[in-house]
């Protein structure tokens, strides 16, 4: 069986899906900075929440941000990289602050989004409205699964800062698929 690249995408940088994109972004952006600088003592935090609760998010979230509105950086490619390393944050944080179930679920779900996006990006499937509804199926299933019952209706604001931050980071991705324009390489 023979794979073959049939499209390329580019980025619409005019679309309103990049607004709803890095707004969600910015959401993730403002909910670690309230959470971490803010709410929270920072200096009580640990080494390992730091590195992959903060500083890998925020560089992510700050990169991405860069190159979307920034640079406005027309390689989808790269994007595809980008939301590589963030299912892997996904995974990690399904294992470091959920069950053991949720840390399987999300393993197989995230490793799937995350190699879809990168196929899809490549050009060996045409997949931004799949990976799209799918991404926006982790938000819509994080939110009313998870967090609602947790945080939302005992209303933990400080304590759903954190997951808010997480899933808007896929809400960002679920709109940045739509904002990919595809031109057939036949």
């Amino acid at each position: 069986m023979k794979f073959e690249r049939t499209h390329r995408y580019s980025v619409d940088f005019e679309s309103g899906w990049i607004t709803a994109a890095a707004f969600f972004a910015g959401i993730g952006i403002l909910c670690r900075v309230l959470f971490y600088f803010v709410l929270s003592d920072i200096s009580l935090t640990g080494a390992g929440e730091m590195t992959f609760s903060l500083i890998l998010p925020m560089l992510w979230l700050l990169g991405y941000v860069a190159i979307l509105r920034g640079m406005r950086l027309n390689n989808a490619f790269v994007f595809g990289i980008f939301a590589a390393i963030y299912c892997l944050l996904m995974i990690i944080w399904a294992f470091q602050f959920g069950t053991a179930l949720k840390g399987i679920l999300s393993l197989v779900w995230y490793l799937i989004l995350g190699g879809g996006f990168m196929i899809s990006v490549m050009g060996y499937f045409d997949g931004k409205y799949y990976l799209a509804a799918a991404f926006g199926l982790s938000f819509v299933l994080q939110t009313l699964i998870v967090d609602l019952n947790r945080f939302i209706v005992p209303l933990d604001f400080k304590g759903y800062l954190p997951q808010l931050a997480m899933i808007s980071g896929v809400a960002s991705l679920a709109f940045f698929c739509l904002a990919l324009r595809k031109k057939n390489l036949k």
